[in-house]
């Protein structure tokens, strides 16, 4: 919200919304309202009030009243998006969310309403969650830990391994897991995989480290040495939202990097694999199949291959997402069937 409001008393209102005082912080809006000319943050205001309140059909008028007033204020146009996902209006909220980030990149919750909207389902957290559900793996890894919410999901029957220069764990984890705070190349060059693992490969892998090209196929290589016939690698970042926050230069809060070239570079040297790019919140996950632990491909071609993508524009439209992601909608049986038909893995 802006810091400077035409009259007190909206202050005063956006002050006791803070503290979820609805019923006095609309009683000041509406008195505001009441005395004065309409301003646009007092029925921004409004709409933040109605949505905290679930009645979302009155939040999109009020906040299309505000935009009508004044178009550029991005937090309203959030306002609008939040209340249009409720409503399952998705398409509309991704217009409303592009709205908000077009004139604030980093407004609170414009970027992240805009994935939601773009891809609606479960998040990349609930589908990871899923695979370890269907695929029981005996052995996982990971790359990326940051705060642990992934690796927590790991079962108490899987040993897992998990890389990260600076984790910050959170909360719990298995008994069977084991963190490395080592960036990925280091553990890869001084680590036995397979004894860290107490397995012959690894079943179910996930990559989330540096949102760069360049890094996140180096380590999609350096797992797939380790897989088997059944192995998964999931992928995260791998479906741009726009070519802002999918640069290779962070220059946004919510940043993807260019991670989704790994997805393209594969299609295009790895014909052999089965790749597909599920498009759930907040930036895609990729699951790869039918990997080749002896195909020497990527390492043999890694310069030609960064040189080919490195400067190619992200794809941000549907049918170029499609054609060169091979984006999937965010369906779980139809993903689950196709790892179950291309490992021969899956239960029920």
């Amino acid at each position: 919200m802006t810091d400077e409001r035409p009259q007190l008393s909206v202050s005063q209102a956006a002050a006791l919304m803070t503290r979820v005082e609805l019923d006095e912080s609309e009683r000041l809006c509406r008195d505001a309202l009441a005395v004065g000319r309409e301003s646009p943050e007092g029925l921004g205001l409004l709409a933040a009030i109605a949505n905290a309140r679930k009645d979302f059909a009155q939040a999109v008028e009020l906040a299309e009243r505000a935009i009508a007033l004044a178009g550029r204020i991005a937090w309203i146009h959030v306002e609008k998006a939040i209340a249009l996902q409720a409503l399952g209006q998705y398409a509309a909220a991704a217009v409303a969310a592009r709205g908000a980030v077009d004139i604030d990149p980093d407004v609170p919750g414009g970027y992240p309403l805009l994935s939601q909207a773009l891809m609606p389902g479960e998040s990349y957290c609930d589908i990871l969650g899923r695979f370890h559900a269907l695929l029981a793996p005996r052995s996982y890894f990971e790359i990326g830990v940051a705060r642990g919410a992934t690796i927590a999901l790991v079962g108490p029957s899987c040993v897992a391994v998990g890389v990260d220069p600076k984790p910050d764990i959170q909360g719990a984890l298995a008994v069977t897991t084991r963190i490395f705070p080592l960036e990925s190349d280091v553990y890869f060059a001084s680590r036995d995989v397979r004894a860290d693992l107490d397995a012959d490969c690894v079943d179910l892998a996930f990559i989330d480290g540096l949102h760069v090209f360049q890094q996140a196929l180096r380590d999609f290589i350096n797992v797939e040495r380790f897989a088997g016939s059944g192995s998964v690698v999931l992928l995260h970042d791998c479906i741009p939202i726009d070519a802002v926050t999918a640069s290779a230069e962070r220059r946004t809060q919510f940043w993807t990097g260019d991670v989704w070239k790994v997805i393209a570079a594969l299609r295009k040297w790895r014909p052999d694999l089965d790749i597909q790019s599920v498009a759930t919140s907040p930036s895609g996950l990729g699951v790869i199949c039918r990997l080749d632990p002896e195909s020497r491909v990527l390492r043999d071609n890694y310069d030609a291959i960064v040189a080919e993508f490195l400067d190619q524009a992200a794809p941000v439209t549907p049918s170029d997402r499609l054609d060169r992601l091979s984006v999937v909608d965010n369906d779980w049986a139809q993903i689950a069937a196709r790892v179950t038909r291309s490992t021969g893995r899956g239960r029920s």
